[in-house]
């Protein structure tokens, strides 16, 4: 599914910009008038309207940029910690328990459905040996119940496969 294209300004927005373009334009011709045929309070109350229309102007602009940046930072934010989150109680879920439905398990990891975490079950290296009996995974207790290295490292190695998989998109809610 294609996502949604974000837009600095909406409709209403772009039409008022348009009123303000058209608003300056007005006044500095109506300002060049003044200025050409000599109509003193023509020309200089013109130009500084049109002055000032360009000033709030750019001013909106800018400031619906810096807006819609902060946005899309904060968004950025909000789905790194939610990722985080997702590791967190994916680590929780390696150290404490033996097996678990693969139903919980697609719950708990905010996946879209089961399809997308048995995709990702499949990409696990089988040096973790983790595997699917009926409608349950087992996780290899021995290898992740003991404090040493290599469960330390089988654990870094099923978090980088874990991250490799949500940086590609897939699974995501």
């Amino acid at each position: 599914m294609p996502e949604k294209r974000k837009e600095i300004f909406s409709n209403s927005e772009f039409i008022l910009l348009i009123g303000f373009l058209l608003v300056i334009a007005i006044c500095f011709t109506l300002s060049w008038v003044g200025f050409n045929f000599g109509i003193p309070y023509l020309n200089w109350g013109f130009l500084i309207a049109g002055i000032i229309f360009v000033i709030s102007s750019g001013v909106y602009i800018y400031i619906k940029i810096r807006n819609f940046r902060k946005k899309g930072d904060i968004e950025k934010l909000q789905e790194q910690q939610f990722l985080n989150e997702r590791q967190e109680v994916l680590k929780k879920i390696i150290l404490r328990y033996k097996s678990i439905k693969v139903d919980e398990l697609a719950s708990l990891l905010s996946f879209n459905d089961k399809l997308q975490l048995k995709k990702w079950l499949l990409s696990i290296p089988p040096e973790l040996e983790f595997y699917l009996e009926g409608d349950e995974l087992v996780i290899p207790r021995e290898k992740f119940t003991q404090e040493s290295d290599e469960a330390n490292d089988a654990i870094e190695k099923l978090m980088r496969n874990f991250k490799d998989f949500e940086e590609k998109g897939q699974g995501k809610m």
